[in-house]
């Protein structure tokens, strides 16, 4: 599967992107431009190479020290869209109750509730919104269940197209995984095995006994395929 439209990731091989700029909290603003002006120096040769793939962002405890103290405070994603062999870091940039958005220097957003992802832009072909209908509650609590998700895309005539697709939540196994930042972290994964007509995916979550989502893969769209997203700081 490919995909047509433009994706930009930036990421920088020593500062490796990625900064948010929405929401409308003044400090965050502040906080924003100061880390972008930094970003945007360092990535500047890294930006305007042109052809070519660009590198990707830190995933490494090296360089993920050398990059983290550049952004502003606050929660930071890692995420990769394998489709396109692209990663990029992103910081929360705006919260509206129990949705928090992080987005990148470079306008890419993503919206999730509970850790769960609710919304993106910037990606082509993006998740425009989206109901969970209890799954991140069921996730968050390691339990198993079934739920009817709601999914809605746009489609070539720039109509909104609603996909309804029956999800089997399940618990797996107990796992200990290492993120980027080389800690490791004991996890339970849980798996959302979800079906809508033709369509099927799986969505998988490794998540903590307090209930925290430190990575995941979770289906976006057809084109775009699913998200590998991982906290690398809390």
């Amino acid at each position: 599967m490919t995909v047509r439209r433009s994706l930009c990731l930036a990421s920088g091989a020593s500062a490796l992107l990625l900064v948010a700029a929405c929401g409308n909290d003044p400090e965050r603003e502040s906080d924003f431009a100061l880390a972008q002006s930094t970003l945007s120096s360092a990535l500047g040769p890294a930006l305007s190479r042109g052809a070519g793939a660009p590198p990707q962002a830190a995933s490494t405890p090296e360089a993920l020290a050398a990059v983290l103290p550049q952004f502003p405070p606050g929660p930071v994603l890692r995420f990769e869209v394998p489709e396109i062999e692209q990663s990029a870091l992103a910081f929360q940039s705006a919260r509206n109750g129990d949705y928090v958005t992080f987005a990148t220097v470079t306008a890419q957003t993503l919206t999730t509730r509970g850790g769960i992802v609710t919304s993106t832009r910037g990606f082509g072909w993006d998740l425009m919104s989206s109901a969970t209908n209890g799954a991140a509650d069921l996730v968050r609590r390691r339990s198993a269940g079934t739920v009817d998700r709601i999914y809605r895309h746009l489609s070539a005539m720039d109509d909104e197209v609603e996909t309804v697709a029956s999800c089997r939540i399940i618990r797996d196994s107990s796992e200990t995984i290492t993120v980027a930042s080389g800690t490791r972290i004991a996890t339970t994964r849980i798996r959302e095995a979800c079906t809508a007509g033709e369509l099927s995916f799986t969505n998988l979550y490794w998540v903590t006994s307090s209930g925290t989502i430190f990575r995941s893969r979770q289906w976006v769209s057809p084109e775009v395929g699913s998200l590998e997203i991982e906290i690398v700081r809390n």
